[in-house]
C-alpha cells in the first residue's frame, strides 16, 4: 500500500482528479447540460460506481480487511480502464473522478487495519477531505446521467470508525 503514500504525494492520481475536474467545469457536465459523451460515460460507468460505493460501505462498517483489499484491486483495475480512456481521448464522467478518490480512500483503510505501520494520522483528515469529493462527484455522475438522486452509502462515520 505504499502506492497511497505516492497518490499523496501528487503522482497520477492528482493529475487525473485535475483533469476530470476540468471535464466537469461550467459548460461540461454538472452545473450545464452534460456533454453527449459524458453523459452517456456517466450513465454506463454509474452502476458499477454504485456497487463500488455498496461494497465500501459493508468493507468499513465491518472493518475487514480482506474485503477491503479485494476492493482496492478491483478499484486499482478500474482506474487503470479510466486511464486508458482518457489516454485515448475520451472524456471523463464524475464517476471516474469519484472512484479515483475511493481507490486512495480505501488505501488508506488498508494502512490502517494492516498492522504493517504505515498509517499516519493525516490519512484520517486526507480520507475525509476525500470522502467529501467522492461524495459530491458520484452524485453529480447521476445528474449528469439523467438518473434519479443517489444516496452515497460511504460516510464519515464510517471513516471515522475505522
Amino acid at each position: 500500500m505504499h502506492e497511497a503514500r505516492q497518490i499523496k504525494n501528487g503522482l497520477r492520481w492528482r493529475s487525473l482528479i485535475a483533469t476530470i475536474v476540468l471535464c466537469l467545469s461550467p459548460g461540461s457536465g454538472v452545473g450545464a447540460e452534460a456533454v453527449p459523451d459524458v453523459a452517456e460515460r456517466s450513465k454506463a460507468q454509474l452502476p458499477q460506481s454504485l456497487d463500488f460505493d455498496g461494497r465500501a460501505s459493508s468493507a468499513f462498517q465491518m472493518r475487514s480487511l480482506a474485503d477491503l483489499e479485494a476492493l482496492y484491486a478491483d478499484l486499482k483495475s478500474t482506474a487503470a480502464a479510466i486511464e486508458s480512456h482518457q489516454d485515448s481521448g475520451g472524456n471523463a464522467c464524475g464517476c471516474d473522478v469519484a472512484l479515483a478518490n475511493l481507490l486512495i480512500i480505501t488505501g488508506f483503510a488498508i494502512n490502517k487495519l494492516d498492522g504493517e505501520g504505515r498509517y499516519e494520522p493525516w490519512m484520517l483528515d486526507e480520507s475525509l477531505n476525500m470522502l467529501d469529493m467522492y461524495q459530491g462527484f458520484l452524485i453529480n455522475c447521476a445528474t449528469d446521467a439523467n438518473a434519479a438522486p443517489v444516496t452515497v452509502q460511504l460516510t464519515a462515520q464510517h471513516v471515522k470508525a475505522l
